[in-house]
């Protein structure tokens, strides 16, 4: 290479700069090293986005689980679904009480209704089955404006036999034990609260 005498050599450009015109590097050129900078910058704005949509869902999710879990627990508590409020208690022969919500107490025989409506109290034996129903019915004078008024029935279940007797009144009741030859001195158990020995419903 020819040299002008006193001349200094000019430096040589980088294998990564572009010359320009006059020969010296552009002000404006990219290197090498800033490509993975700047990809990394990218990666990190999309995947931030990501995991940001991501939390944001995340978030509404738990909402409204939390929404739905209170919702649940409320309506168990005032005994208007089925749920922790429930229970069911085991009587011979496979009937059992059932406590459905906060208007229906039951007598059924593997699932299927046998005495509706409210069971106030009970008794059992090995054969027998005294029931205690609370009846809400109408009172007949339209200027009740429809008002209800309650009635206790009695009925007694044959569990050996799967027989029932009733509805009866009190007296009737009290009859048909000493027709039937069943004991009455066996103590009455109060549905409200739930007796003790009750267990949550099974879930099928």
């Amino acid at each position: 290479m020819n040299m002008t005498p006193g001349a200094t050599p000019s430096a040589a450009p980088e294998p990564w700069q572009a010359p320009s015109g006059n020969g010296t590097p552009s002000a404006t050129a990219v290197t090498i090293s800033d490509m993975p900078v700047r990809k990394l910058e990218s990666w990190i704005d999309t995947t931030g986005s990501v995991l940001m949509r991501l939390f944001s869902l995340k978030k509404s999710i738990n909402v409204v689980l939390v929404f739905s879990i209170l919702l649940i627990y409320l309506l168990n508590a005032v005994g208007c679904a089925p749920g922790l409020a429930d229970w069911s208690y085991a009587l011979p022969n496979d009937y059992e009480l059932e406590h459905i919500n906060a208007e229906e107490i039951v007598l059924s025989r593997r699932h299927s209704k046998v005495i509706g409506a409210f069971i106030e109290e009970f008794w059992y034996s090995e054969r027998w089955i005294g029931i205690k129903q609370i009846k809400k019915l109408r009172k007949d004078n339209v200027n009740t404006n429809s008002d209800t008024y309650q009635t206790q029935q009695y009925y007694l279940v044959d569990a050996e036999n799967c027989l029932v007797y009733g509805p009866f009144s009190y007296t009737e009741y009290m009859d048909s034990c000493e027709l039937l030859d069943v004991q009455t001195s066996i103590e009455w158990i109060k549905t409200v609260p739930k007796p003790e020995g009750a267990y949550p419903p099974e879930v099928f």
